[in-house]
């Protein structure tokens, strides 16, 4: 039996599981990190601590994209089973709720996404905050509504919350930056 209209084929959320499985290997560390941090004794938090202190940018490179990519396929799932399976919609207030929450909760990872991709490229870019943060905007805002309008309709229902999440963390961001007068102080 062909797929109703409105849902996607089979294989894109066959992909979306293993993705959410994948990612789900990605993210493992973590939670072995705080494990190791609050019930290890000093001999093996002592080296594993070190390890990560001094390999920080390649542990988070690994974990935030596994975290990101783990966050939206789950939350794509829950929208595809939320989703009304036929033409003619007869949802539930539940199910409603669920696809609302969703669209809510993508749109919260947007924002954080948005207002954090400027020191991201501050830290590995490394030039002046104004310039770096003006480029970090254009480019997020380039690829936020790229993927808005270019992505295939049956994906809009979980993009289009992202996007627009992202672009509000990034104008958050960029007033915040203007406001503090383009300066930076990373210190805790």
């Amino acid at each position: 039996m062909p797929p109703a209209p409105n849902e996607p084929p089979r294989r894109i959320r066959s992909l979306a599981k293993i993705l959410l499985g994948i990612s789900a290997l990605g993210v493992v560390p973590l939670p072995l990190y705080w494990l190791v941090d609050d019930a290890a004794e000093e001999a093996i938090r002592s080296p594993v601590k070190k390890f990560v202190d001094q390999h920080f940018l390649l542990c988070a490179a690994v974990v935030a994209p596994s975290l990101f990519v783990l966050v939206v396929s789950a939350i794509y799932l829950v929208i595809q089973w939320a989703s009304p399976k036929t033409v003619i919609p007869r949802r539930s207030l539940f199910r409603s709720v669920v696809c609302a929450g969703c669209c809510v909760l993508l749109m919260a990872l947007g924002v954080l996404i948005g207002g954090s991709a400027p020191l991201w490229f501050l830290l590995i870019v490394q030039g002046s905050v104004r310039e770096t943060v003006l480029s970090a905007e254009i480019v997020l805002a380039v690829i936020a509504v790229g993927a808005a309008v270019f992505f295939p309709r049956h994906h809009r229902s979980w993009i289009v919350p992202l996007a627009c999440g992202i672009l509000v963390g990034e104008s958050i961001a960029y007033v915040q930056f203007a406001m503090d007068g383009w300066k930076l102080d990373l210190a805790l």
